[in-house]
């Protein structure tokens, strides 16, 4: 074995001589913990203050509240205090997160973050008086390294209670050397290009890699990152994985591109803290360009396997990338001389619709890279690995196992418990298998035809020409002979390790994030805040309430009203405008006629703030589709689908809702019959988890302020988080924000897909759990099928919206596999024409023909 150096045995080497099960390293107890409690600190020259600190972790480790007392411990008065600290991680947000006490500065030092405070207006602190305050961090074990007052003094060496190195004794586990052979040329040669930070199938592929390189399958020659994680240590959890496998030597690289969407993580907030390795953040790391630069001019020509497991952004930029100090070739150039094949994990085939790492984040990128990588690609679609659960055989491994680890504390959107106990979708591992082993007997070949990329990411696999480069995968055994494959891999222990598990490998205290669920209080703990039943007219009307200003929509005990106070349920559908009215072409503005004839009473405009055009404003395009669907009786709901998925609050309010403020006239102008969705999905699946939850009425309290104090009394509709579909979020905090709005005229829109959409008793708990607290309710998306879950029961999601009153809008009147037209036909104007969900959706028993009735304030048309 490669580090095992016999220590002069005889014979001299004929067997490495048996390493005895290695002295057992002295029971290393982690030096006493320092409790919870920091340390009271020193005094400083001004006073002396004592600190009580108490943390409380956020679940999913994505942060904690940290609360602070301090208290003048000394006999003179202490003016103006303020508080210096460090601390390992930044406050999540200097504005917002920071209470009874303000930011005086924030400096980096040594890396780490170094703050100063004072407490509420430089207050005085009297001898015995106490002074409480806080903040959020993105740490979820947060340690401080001293708290003292701010004057200038030196501050303190931390009290001798903490670890004397800082680090426990076994920062490298005991025979943690190089393997000195990392760079072999045996087996495939692999670049592994990963988003470290979503799925836990991404540590998993990583392992297999590892598994595979320990048979002389494979040899990894690099790992790049293309995440942009709230926890920025995708490089760090990489090498905790290749230090783990003995391999602490492999190059790895960070994607430096800005204004990325930052991903959620459950594992990578802390699996560098508990095992070993050497990497720094992600700012500190290199950039991927360089090492896929680098490891390419330094490989022999066609000989790398490039495997790509999440967003583009990394081929794309080797492929913009120019002539450089590793080689003088383009990046297009190299990849076309040292890059035998490309496995890309992405999409869904032969379907088509949007797939995570295709259309997330820069789906540009995509495009270029399939239209325009120079090699072979393979591509493994999500419909590969979907229910494919794998990951249980994890728990046979030893604690030391950071992969373990990873799927401990990791939940999925279908792993109740977690994806040890559970297993999880094993996407990126049949990609990897793919890639070094190829095995004809598990796949078929799929290579007549081509892959096209829209300008939103979404693909779909076309035969009407073929392109030579491109093919797909498709499965020939059922899930369960994978399952087999990868369980076994993810147990192929490290090579020439001995078995000396690292002591340090015992978590400290992080219990498994998510021991509770997010404490969803069933939603009826109060009863539903009944207003007194509505006044009516002599013929049948409701009164507008008097604390309604509109002139248009309003609503009332969990109903919608028009103008002439009518109840009004919309049967509306989702029209595409914003990536097809535009260039002088008006494909789904010329269909609203159509739409309108076959029953239709509203419609959902899809929208952006950054709509270009090249011949008309995005105003005036706008204008006229909504002035179209009026002429045509049909009720305009303009949405924003630039911050789908998005967590950036500052983004929403100071983009998104500026841009409804900035139109504030227009708005006005349309006031008897246009509705204001804030922003399409806002908030992904991870801004649905633990105190995150609450940002959803923060956010949108806020915006429902700024749009009334610029005069629009609009009817508002707010769609929840984890991209619409967290019905216990407005359950939760619907009346709340209702509450909020001083003319009580909010809609909740509840989007029904994969995740809840595909279950009848999950669609009938999210209409009973908002409609019967009175709060007024609408479906503002859902489709027949959402990859890679299955079908949408869309039946159940009508039926149940008819029981309860309730409005919806299906997604979309063209849109590929979720349409309700065939083959793109805009001007589709009978039954023929309409897909087998268009005809559900318009002839069906709770259908548009059925159910749909025009608003009243139309009569008069």
């Amino acid at each position: 074995p490669p580090v095992v150096e016999p220590p002069v045995v005889e014979p001299p080497v004929v067997e490495p001589p048996v390493v005895e099960t290695p002295v057992e390293p002295p029971v290393v107890e982690p030096p006493v913990e320092p409790p919870v409690v920091e340390p009271p600190v020193e005094p400083t020259s001004d006073g002396e203050i004592d600190v009580e600190i108490k943390i409380d972790p956020w679940s999913h480790n994505s942060g904690a509240t940290v609360h602070l007392e301090v208290e003048n411990v000394g006999e003179s008065e202490i003016s103006g205090a303020e508080i210096k600290f460090r601390s390992d991680f930044a406050i999540k947000d200097l504005d917002t997160d920071i209470w009874s006490a303000s930011i005086v500065s924030e400096t980096t030092i040594d890396g780490q973050y170094e703050y100063v405070l004072d407490l509420d207006g430089n207050e005085d602190l009297a001898p015995g008086e106490k002074h409480s305050f806080g903040f959020n961090t993105l740490d979820a074990t947060p340690e401080f390294e001293y708290i003292t007052l701010n004057d200038g003094s030196t501050p303190p060496t931390p009290p001798v209670v903490e670890p004397p190195v800082v680090e426990p004794p076994v920062v490298e586990p005991p025979v943690v050397e190089p393997n000195p052979n990392p760079g072999s040329n045996k087996g495939v040669q692999l670049i592994f290009d990963t988003d470290m930070s979503n799925d836990v199938d991404d540590v998993a592929a990583l392992a297999m890699i590892h598994a595979l390189a320990n048979n002389g399958e494979a040899n990894l020659r690099a790992v790049v990152t293309n995440a942009n994680s709230i926890f920025p240590r995708t490089a760090s959890t990489v090498d905790v994985i290749n230090t783990y496998y003995n391999r602490p030597d492999i190059p790895i690289g960070v994607t430096k591109l800005s204004g990325l969407k930052q991903d959620g993580t459950w594992y990578g907030g802390n699996m560098h803290k508990m095992f070993p390795h050497d990497t720094p953040e992600d700012s500190q790391v290199e950039d991927s360009v360089d090492v896929l630069r680098a490891t390419l001019a330094a490989a022999e020509d066609n000989s790398i396997t490039y495997v790509s497991v999440g967003y583009l952004i990394n081929m794309a930029s080797l492929l913009r990338s120019g002539p450089d100090e590793h080689s003088d070739l383009t990046g297009m150039e190299l990849v076309e001389q040292k890059v035998k094949e490309a496995v890309i994990m992405g999409g869904q085939y032969p379907h088509s619709g949007k797939e995570f790492n295709f259309a997330e984040s820069r789906p540009q990128d995509t495009q270029l890279v399939v239209d325009t990588w120079p090699t072979r690609i393979v591509f493994s679609g999500a419909e590969i690995g979907y229910k494919m659960y794998s990951g249980t055989s994890l728990q046979n491994a030893p604690d030391s196992n950071p992969v373990k680890y990873a799927h401990e504390v990791f939940r999925g959107f279908d792993t109740p418990n977690n994806a040890i106990t559970d297993g999880y979708h094993t996407w990126d591992q049949t990609a990897v298998l793919w890639a070094v082993r190829g095995d004809e007997d598990l796949w078929r070949r799929v290579d007549n035809g081509f892959n096209q990329v829209h300008s939103d990411g979404s693909s779909q696999w076309q035969t009407w020409r073929d392109d030579s480069r491109q093919e797909y995968l498709v499965k020939t055994k059922d899930n369960s002979h994978y399952v087999n494959i990868v369980n076994d891999l993810y147990l192929s222990p490290p090579l020439d390790n001995p078995v000396v598990e690292p002591p340090v490998v015992e978590p400290p205290v992080v219990e498994p994030p998510v021991v509770e669920p997010p404490v969803v209080e069933p939603p009826v703990v109060e009863p539903p805040v009944v207003e007194p039943p509505a006044p009516t007219t002599g013929d049948g009307e409701v009164s507008r309430p008097d604390y309604n200003q509109s002139t248009g929509f309003f609503t009332l005990n969990g109903k919608v009203y028009d103008a002439n106070g009518n109840e009004f349920i919309a049967r509306g559908v989702n029209n595409r405008h914003v990536w097809f009215d535009s260039w002088g072409q008006t494909p789904a503005l010329d269909s609203l006629d159509n739409i309108a004839d076959f029953g239709f009473n509203s419609v959902r405009i899809v929208w952006e703030v950054d709509h270009k055009d090249g011949s008309l404003t995005n105003d005036s395009i706008l204008e006229r589709i909504i002035q179209t669907t009026i002429d045509n009786k049909m009720v305009p709901m303009v949405e924003l689908h630039d911050f789908t998925g998005s967590n950036n609050n500052s983004d929403l309010l100071n983009r998104g809702v500026k841009w409804w403020t900035d139109r504030s006239a227009m708005w006005e102008k349309y006031e008897e019959s246009l509705m204001i969705n804030i922003a399409n999905e806002f908030g992904d699946w991870y801004y649905a988890q633990g105190s995150s939850r609450a940002e959803f009425p923060k956010v949108y309290k806020e915006a429902i302020t700024r749009i009334r104090n610029a005069g629009i009394d609009n009817t508002l509709v707010i769609d929840s988080f984890r991209y619409g579909k967290e019905a216990s979020l407005i359950a939760e905090y619907g009346q709340e924000i209702y509450d909020h709005d001083p003319q009580k005229n909010v809609v909740f829109s509840v989007h029904f897909y994969c995740g809840g959409g595909d279950d009848p008793n999950q669609i009938a708990e999210a209409f009973d759990s908002i409609t019967g607290q009175g709060l007024p309710m609408v479906v503002g998306e859902f489709g027949p099928t959402h990859p890679p879950c299955g079908d949408v029961r869309d039946d159940v999601i009508m039926a149940e919206a008819q029981e309860h009153g309730v409005g919806y809008y299906p997604w979309a009147w063209d849109d590929g596999e979720w349409a309700l037209v065939a083959n793109r036909n805009w001007e589709a104007d009978s039954y023929n024409e309409l897909t087998q969900f268009g005809k559900d959706v318009i002839y069906g028993p709770n259908g548009i023909e059925e159910t749909s009735e025009i608003a009243t304030i139309f009569e008069d048309f």
